[in-house]
């Protein structure tokens, strides 16, 4: 979801959430896809509007106890049967439950609660327009990705088919940009149109999976992922790195850690193919206040704990991330929230590769150094089930983590981005970390000779612990943590898991990883 990507300084605006279901507007979608299909000249890759989309139980129950390669494919016959919607763009989510896979439907959310449109600006026929399209730039590139390292293994027609399919979902987004006179903006489809939000690790995804493809791809495809890589930079230059992020100014020019990589890579990909000094001086001046290179944010945080200990003789509670007013009872002194922290380790791993890739930094021969102390944080908050927490707490100075306790739901006002489920704590587990961490697995054990056993030992354990649970999004064991208003979200399919899985499995099979 989107909060995933949010640095913990970023604070928003607190609306009151609406309800309200909005009337469908059939007519509208279909002239508004038609109408891009026309301009673009790229029609919608499934015209079966009206008929039912399933993924079987079954199949999904074959999972445990599978071969890598048998869980690929098994989960690959999710993309190739249900996971792209009619009008060509990859679904974020979809409905995940005991009958199988399915898009959402307007039914699904009868007396439920959700984000409030408002606060984004956004234009939905429901809920589930928000679910299918929030993540969708960054599917589309994980599969991508995943299909462009499985034809380098097998040569494989159909993965150059799969691979040119999700091209046409990320291109279909980034023609809603030109079509607004914005190329380079990737706008997050919701309900398959364009809107106004957009996050920077939409825009790592989509690298990876362009810049992966762009070694097979014939020329056309090629000329085109040039001109998206530079007229990223473009864009994001031009707007001065400032976003309009659900009723919040982000200017992310300030950025140090994750995004600083993600924005670095950007331009160092766009310099690769443009030659254009501008591209370079960008890169440049992203790495001259660059930290993601030298620490973490949980690193940093424990120095500056145990600086406080070493002048005032004892820890304080640490006001860290934008969720911290959720927190701030239940923290114990020394202890820092986690929400969505160490999983940033992904961006860092993903664009410090790219960046090395591009030719336009070798990072100063660290790439190693960096990659393993961002992969050594995979161990917070992860159960020995290796079923990670959502909400945790790490004691920085024993260096420990723990389930923080569930809280009650803020007042309607106070919900943070409008949305309940960031708005109180809870013991329930989601699955990202494991998909984010597979991927950092694969890339980290090909430039770490000294810890690549371990990377790789974690990368296998993943792939194989990857279930009918481990696809959900989010995980309620035991049937407390989310609540009633909300139990759809431990119905959704994760919108990373199944990319991952395959991005993984077909790049360490690349790299003789497994």
């Amino acid at each position: 979801m989107k909060h995933s990507s949010l640095p913990p300084q970023l604070l928003v605006n607190q609306n009151q959430p609406s309800t309200r279901t909005l009337p469908r507007r059939d007519f509208l979608r279909t002239s508004a896809l038609g109408g891009l299909a026309l301009a673009t000249g790229v029609w919608p890759l499934v015209a079966t509007a009206g008929s039912p989309k399933n993924t079987s139980a079954q199949e999904l129950k074959k999972l445990p106890g599978a071969s890598f390669h048998r869980k690929a494919e098994l989960l690959q016959g999710i993309y190739e049967n249900v996971a792209f919607s009619d009008s060509g763009i990859l679904y974020s989510m979809m409905r995940l439950d005991a009958d199988g896979i399915r898009p959402f439907v307007p039914a699904d959310f009868q007396g439920k609660i959700g984000l409030n449109v408002d606060v984004g600006k956004l234009k939905l026929d429901g809920f589930h327009d928000y679910l299918h399209g929030e993540n969708s730039i960054s599917a589309s590139g994980l599969y991508l990705a995943a299909q462009s390292f499985r034809w380098q293994v097998t040569r494989s027609k159909k993965a150059l088919a799969q691979a040119r399919k999700a091209f046409r979902s990320l291109d279909l987004i980034y023609r809603m940009g030109e079509q607004a006179g914005k190329p380079g903006w990737m706008c997050k489809p919701y309900g398959f149109r364009p809107s106004v939000q957009t996050s920077g690790d939409q825009y790592l995804d989509a690298c990876w999976g362009l810049w992966t493809y762009h070694g097979i791809a014939g020329v056309e495809d090629r000329r085109r992922i040039e001109e998206m890589f530079i007229h990223f930079a473009d864009y994001w230059r031009n707007a001065d790195y400032v976003l309009s992020y659900f009723g919040s100014h982000w200017d992310q020019k300030g950025e140090t850690g994750s995004y600083n990589a993600v924005y670095a890579m950007i331009n160092a990909c766009a310099y690769s193919f443009s030659k254009n000094p501008v591209h370079l001086q960008e890169f440049e001046k992203w790495m001259a206040k660059a930290t993601w290179t030298k620490t973490t944010p949980l690193q940093t945080l424990r120095g500056n704990v145990l600086r406080q200990i070493k002048e005032k003789g004892k820890a304080e509670v640490v006001p860290y991330s934008a969720a911290f007013s959720l927190a701030k009872d239940v923290l114990q002194p020394g202890e820092c929230l986690c929400w969505e922290t160490v999983i940033h380790a992904k961006f860092v791993a993903v664009a410090s590769d790219l960046i090395v890739q591009s030719g336009t930094s070798d990072l100063s021969g660290q790439l190693a150094r960096i990659l393993e102390r961002w992969w050594g944080e995979w161990k917070y908050g992860v159960g020995e089930d290796l079923l990670p927490y959502y909400w945790f707490a790490v004691d920085l100075v024993k260096d420990t983590w723990r389930p923080l306790p569930k809280t009650k739901l803020l007042p309607r006002e106070q919900w943070l981005f409008g949305d309940p489920f960031t708005s109180y704590l809870s013991q329930v587990r989601w699955n990202e970390p494991l998909a984010r961490f597979a991927v950092v697995s694969a890339i980290a054990a090909r430039h770490c000779p000294e810890s690549e056993a371990r990377m790789k030992e974690l990368g296998r354990r993943i792939l194989s612990s990857v279930d009918e649970t481990r696809l959900h999004w989010l995980v309620d064991f035991d049937g407390k943590q989310l609540l009633p208003e909300i139990s759809y979200y431990g119905q959704c399919l994760s919108s990373e898991v199944p990319g991952s899985f395959l991005a993984a499995y077909w790049k360490g099979r690349r790299d003789k990883l497994w």
